[in-house]
């Protein structure tokens, strides 16, 4: 080919140049969800696991919407949760536009630890001792407790909302680590609300975790310190009712529980501006009780999640009662069942012979009795096998069944430490927004979970 001297063909960088313009018009004139600047970013796919990620990245595997996920890890390395989501899939907060940012703050209130993580090859059995493998070592006061990891990962989700926050009300134990905690916490933007105390005579409270090396699974043995010991000046707003029980709470159940007056105005300057309320059982009862009384009277329409998990005890009626949402597992949705009916019939009147059908069928019975005493929408999660909603007043209508995200054939389970408490997280997050379906909460809450048990 002759070339014209006055016109030298074109160098390499503008031949990249100009594919490289090509390869984008194909791209986002082929696909309707990229190309329409006023479609939603919320794929309505359902064969996307994550909602929140552009049509071009909808799949079943995370593989395909993994890329735009980033991991922003706090000074503290070690907090495993403190990620968020990409501007565009932002926080459940779908649209980018300036009118989307509308105030949708969220308070936690629970429990906050110090974990110890010990490594080990199997856990031990009853009676015997197990010793960690001379190759790894044990991790040290990293932050941890169901309402510090759950505000946490609240605040990294709802990064792109810069209207909205997260704050956090827990009681602060008198050592180091309280200093760790606070650090935790505020470095990953969670606001400390003013009626947090830090306990004089009460240390932090603190978790021992088993962690297999082997499949990640854990076991844990916490003990409660300030999360337990530092709510004596909430007990005078428990309201009787004429209950002996309540009565009795009335007063400090130990010479060492401290903590400062909360008065009913204070709660309520608590409540100001939060659209939804996140608890957990690892503080005591009447403390979730009060906060879901006082909640509902100052503003019906605020949202409450009730976590399950915690401390292994009874709840009454009445506190489901109050609860828009009970988020428990599988397990601790049977106990929870099973725990009613022995207060009204005096045994398990659910035998194990009248589990058949499907898994999926079990945990609509259950949640179904569940209903019956009081509690509204269950939602139950299923580990690696997805989660159930099962709404209020619709006995088994409209059950919502999403399933879990399939790990990407190079990605396996590392660490399943806190995934429950990220997808619980992830779904008040997205509840929070107000703009989404109830399915599009439990995908998104789905894809944080699958997240989770990928890292350390």
């Amino acid at each position: 080919m002759k070339v014209d001297s006055n016109h030298p063909p074109p160098s390499p960088v503008m031949m990249f140049m100009l594919f490289f313009m090509i390869l984008t018009i194909s791209i986002f004139t082929s696909s309707p969800s990229l190309s329409s600047s006023s479609s939603s970013s919320l794929s309505a796919s359902s064969s996307s696991c994550f909602p929140y990620v552009p049509v071009a990245y909808a799949s079943s595997s995370p593989s395909s919407w993994l890329p735009s996920i980033k991991r922003r890890r706090s000074n503290l390395k070690k907090n495993k949760l403190a990620f968020y989501v990409s501007k565009r899939g932002g926080g459940g907060g779908g649209n980018d536009d300036d009118n989307n940012n509308t105030s949708n703050d969220i308070l936690v209130v629970g429990s906050l630890n110090a974990d110890t993580f010990l490594p080990v090859s199997r856990l031990p059995t009853e009676g015997e001792n197990v010793c960690i493998p001379s190759n790894v070592k044990p991790t040290i006061d990293v932050p941890g407790g169901k309402g510090c990891t759950q505000a946490i990962a609240c605040s990294s989700l709802l990064s792109n909302n810069k209207q909205s926050v997260v704050c956090f009300l827990g009681q602060f134990g008198n050592d180091n680590a309280a200093s760790i905690l606070k650090e935790a916490l505020q470095t990953s933007n969670v606001q400390l609300s003013n009626y947090c105390t830090t306990c004089v005579n009460v240390p932090s409270g603190r978790g021992y975790v088993f962690r297999s090396i082997v499949d990640g699974t854990v076991s844990a043995v916490v003990s409660g310190g300030s999360n337990l010991l530092g709510w004596a000046g909430w007990r005078h707003l428990i309201s009787t009712n004429g209950d002996d029980d309540y009565k009795e709470l009335q007063q400090p159940s130990s010479e060492e529980e401290e903590g400062e007056i909360m008065t009913q105005s204070n709660l309520h300057q608590l409540f100001e501006n939060k659209s939804c309320i996140l608890l957990q059982r690892e503080i005591p009862e009447f403390v979730n009780e009060i906060i879901l009384r006082e909640a509902k009277k100052y503003n019906k329409d605020i949202i409450i999640l009730q976590d399950v998990g915690g401390d292994d005890r009874p709840i009454k009626s009445t506190t489901l009662q109050y609860c828009d949402y009970v988020i428990p597992n599988q397990s601790e949705l049977k106990r929870l069942v099973h725990s009613f009916l022995q207060q009204e019939e005096g045994e398990n009147t659910v035998q194990d012979g009248d589990d058949d059908g499907t898994e999926e069928e079990q945990v609509i019975k259950y949640a179904n009795i569940l209903q019956k005493y009081g509690a509204n929408n269950v939602l139950v999660t299923l580990g690696s096998k997805g989660s159930i909603l099962v709404p209020a007043a619709n006995g088994d209508k409209d059950v919502i069944y999403q399933k879990a995200c399939a790990l990407p054939p190079n990605t396996s389970i590392v660490d399943e430490t806190g995934a429950g408490d990220c997808y619980r997280a992830a779904f008040a997050v997205a509840l929070s927004e107000k703009n989404k379906t109830l399915r599009e909460c439990m995908k998104f809450a789905s894809a944080a979970g699958a997240l989770a048990v990928t890292k350390e």
